[in-house]
């Protein structure tokens, strides 16, 4: 029983209020897995694995918000825009 607070079963990292310590990775588990899978990705990768590769599916295969998310995420990994 409990007088003006709430109950959570979630862990913390699912709780939106909660505040991370310091130095705490603050991405839920599944964020951290998958931001894992798409820095690995060949896609992410093909600029520099196979540069004319990726210029001719960039121009034949990508939408521009396509490309804007790519970017997003190569600079969320500390890579360069393409």
């Amino acid at each position: 029983m409990c007088f003006g607070e709430g109950f959570l079963f979630l862990p913390i990292g699912y709780e939106p209020t909660a505040i991370p310590p310091e130095g705490v990775d603050k991405r839920s588990d599944i964020e951290y897995i998958l931001d894992l899978i798409a820095k690995d990705s060949y896609l992410l990768n093909m600029p520099e694995n196979n540069w004319q590769g990726w210029e001719i599916y960039k121009q034949k295969t990508l939408t521009k918000e396509e490309i804007y998310i790519i970017n997003k995420y190569r600079k969320k990994f500390g890579m360069c825009e393409v």
